[in-house]
């Protein structure tokens, strides 16, 4: 398996694990300082695990549609793709359909997602 196919495999598997609002499995994708930006501003790793333990946040679809682009920089990895997913917060169901860029980083544990960045789709 090359790079490229092992980098999308770990995105897939850390979907599922999303999907499957499992906290441990969650984190264990990310790094300390993992970051999720998106049109609500900056949202920590921290604060990302806090609202998936409580049960604010949750997730039933997470799918990976389209694999827009994938570059290698030595230890790092930029995985732009289309992701459709359907999340709960609060109480209610918000499907997206967004662009996420994804910066993999290799640590002594394997490929960690640093930063994530979401864009909608526009229609």
């Amino acid at each position: 398996m090359n790079l490229r196919e092992e980098i999308i495999q770990l995105s897939e598997e850390w979907s599922r694990a999303i999907v499957a609002n499992d906290v441990a499995a969650i984190d264990s994708y990310m790094t300390d300082e993992w970051i999720l930006v998106s049109d609500h501003g900056v949202l920590t790793r921290e604060m990302f695990l806090s609202l998936v333990s409580s049960g604010q946040l949750g997730h039933e679809k997470m799918e990976t549609v389209e694999v827009g682009a994938f570059h290698e920089y030595g230890d790092t990895v930029v995985l732009a793709s289309r992701v459709e997913s359907i999340a709960i917060f609060g109480g209610r169901r918000i499907e997206a359909n967004e662009w996420t860029s994804d910066v993999f980083v290799s640590t002594d544990n394997g490929w960690k997602c640093a930063i994530t960045h979401v864009t909608p789709v526009k229609e």
